[in-house]
């Protein structure tokens, strides 16, 4: 390359330079077309027509010349990736002993739950809504003797639970201690877990029993048995500040399964003995199906009409009574052989 500097004729070279001058008009880029805003010097570009083989040393404070950028770091191996079945039997696994010191227990079928029942029957579920890419938590409360009377007036159908999403509960008030707030655009975020990869397998482990103590457990505590839950489930107003537009219904009327709280609340009357309850949930029952068949609504099928008289026609379930624990002896041992052990 050094040998051919000035090894050219400029005579000849005239014819050259003007027809290199108007294509290189076209090469030259105005401010116009790339504009960017960088701190530190700016770059030099290189005179007309004197265009380097290589980049110049000074350049834009964001930049280094390539020799002299350190070698880049390897990139962190990604967290491994998980097929839906074998992220939920991970998390299913993992979460158990978490959820026994709640003092849950596992429940057999596809989607993963944990169950537990007060001492007068009453049964508080917690399980995982699989409708999305992600997890939600959904919450179920009932007494056992309602769901056996709601078996029996509609023994086909297995989903006999109240089950409501937990997000939709403290959006519209439900959850005591937890008003909703519009202040926090990430409220809900801990009511999701994904269990796509290992690293959100880890994370759902930790956040999940840590969302069910602050958000389920107030609400269990309140339906201790089954006439807690009986009023419970007629109560209109929420314990707490709800979003807007997402109030004003019972807290019955939260299910996901509309048709199997609607039989639930007319059977619980059945079952702490309550016959003038029994009477006034039975009306009412019957006046909200002809209001659904009316406005043509979705929750309204002859078959639930059918299945409340079916379940009016059965008889009032008599209170198991509860035996208390026994907190010690009443008697020593040997005594009922007659002799006291010396």
């Amino acid at each position: 390359m050094l040998n051919q500097q000035n090894r050219r004729s400029h005579r000849f070279d005239a014819g050259n330079r003007l027809f290199h001058f108007l294509h290189n008009l076209w090469r030259q880029a105005q401010r116009w077309l790339v504009e960017y805003a960088q701190f530190g010097t700016r770059h030099q570009s290189a005179r007309y027509r004197q265009h380097f083989l290589l980049a110049p040393r000074e350049g834009s404070g964001t930049l280094t010349r390539a020799i002299d950028a350190p070698p880049a770091a390897p990139a962190a191996p990604s967290s491994p990736k998980l097929s839906p079945r074998e992220g939920l039997k991970r998390l299913r696994a993992d979460v158990e002993p978490a959820m026994a010191r709640l003092g849950f227990a596992p429940v057999p079928g596809a989607s993963p739950g944990w169950e537990r029942a007060t001492h007068d029957g009453v049964v508080q579920r917690v399980s995982l809504n699989l409708g999305t890419s992600v997890a939600r938590l959904e919450l179920g409360f009932g007494a056992r003797a309602a769901m056996s009377l709601v078996a029996r007036a509609r023994p086909d159908e297995r989903r006999l639970l109240p089950t409501a999403l937990l997000q939709a509960l403290w959006f519209r008030g439900w959850l005591p201690g937890e008003p909703w707030s519009t202040e926090d655009d990430t409220a809900g975020e801990e009511l999701e877990h994904a269990f796509c990869h290992e690293a959100c397998v880890a994370r759902a482990v930790e956040a999940l029993p840590l969302a069910v103590a602050r958000f389920a457990l107030p609400l269990f505590a309140r339906m201790p048995d089954a006439a807690a839950l009986d009023v419970l489930l007629d109560r209109r107003e929420p314990f707490e500040i709800a979003r807007k537009n997402w109030g004003g219904t019972a807290l019955w009327q939260q299910a996901w399964n509309p048709e199997a709280s609607f039989l639930h609340r007319a059977a619980l009357p059945r079952v702490v003995g309550d016959a003038a309850g029994a009477t006034r949930v039975l009306d009412e029952s019957r006046a909200q199906l002809a209001a659904w068949k009316a406005a043509k609504a979705g929750w309204y099928k002859p078959e639930l009409e059918a299945q409340l008289e079916a379940l009016a026609a059965l008889e009032f379930v008599e209170p198991t009574p509860v035996a208390a624990p026994r907190r010690g002896r009443s008697k020593p041992p040997g005594a009922a052989r007659g002799r006291t052990r010396k």
